[in-house]
């Protein structure tokens, strides 16, 4: 049994982990007939954002775009920008510069 855990634990170490997360652009208006309204990055979608940052009831919440990102949130890590080029010009992950092993 103990082998049997240090085999996973070996196993899961030696593969490079990925975290990912997504950036969501809402739009909010204040009145749903309004032209203006203010652009929100956030990693909340339209459905979750108004019930995490309380909005006022005439307020309306769009989403405008949305992209997904590699690396961690934490420590207040600066949300990545969305990219440049479609996914489908994007490489491969097998292209993808891996980190540095030991």
């Amino acid at each position: 049994m103990r082998s049997a855990i240090l085999g996973i634990i070996v196993f899961v170490s030696g593969h490079g982990v990925w975290a990912e997360y997504r950036v969501y652009q809402l739009g909010i208006k204040q009145k749903p007939q309004d032209k203006a309204e203010r652009m929100v990055l956030t990693t909340l979608d339209h459905l979750q954002y108004p019930d995490y940052f309380k909005i006022y009831p005439k307020e309306s919440v769009r989403l405008v775009d949305h992209w997904m990102c590699r690396g961690r949130t934490d420590e207040m890590t600066p949300l990545c920008k969305k990219p440049k080029a479609p996914a489908a010009d994007l490489p491969k992950s097998s292209e993808l510069r891996s980190p540095a092993s030991n």
